[in-house]
């Protein structure tokens, strides 16, 4: 019988889906041509949904620049009995007037595991 602690269960779990968000952040920037800001945040959007997460934020579009402010991510942990929750307080999508978009994020934000 092997035995796993709470705590490294739930690290396996965030590093794994932070990893993947993050490598879909970086994917998605230099493999579609042609994008739009708002392309990148309805993909986001879609994709996150599709791993299981409740996305929302509040957009606004401003000339070439898309911003998110208080972008929340959930995802209920069924077998944790718990729920990750991650905020991101604003997010910049840039397009850059070539089909690319660059994305920037704060320096640090909150993720909670209740």
């Amino acid at each position: 019988k092997k035995i796993i602690k709470k705590g490294t269960v739930m690290s396996v779990f965030l590093r794994r889906s932070c990893g993947a968000v993050l490598a879909y952040a970086v994917i998605t920037q230099g493999a579609l041509a042609d994008l739009t800001s708002q392309d990148v945040w309805k993909d986001w959007q879609t994709y996150l949904n599709q791993m299981g997460y409740t996305v929302a934020g509040d957009e606004t579009v401003s000339g070439n620049v898309t911003t998110i402010a208080n972008m929340t991510m959930s995802m209920e942990i069924p077998e944790e009995n718990a729920t990750f929750n991650m905020v991101i307080p604003e997010m910049n999508m840039t397009e850059n007037g070539d089909g690319t978009v660059n994305i920037s994020f704060p320096e640090s934000f909150p993720m909670t595991l209740p």
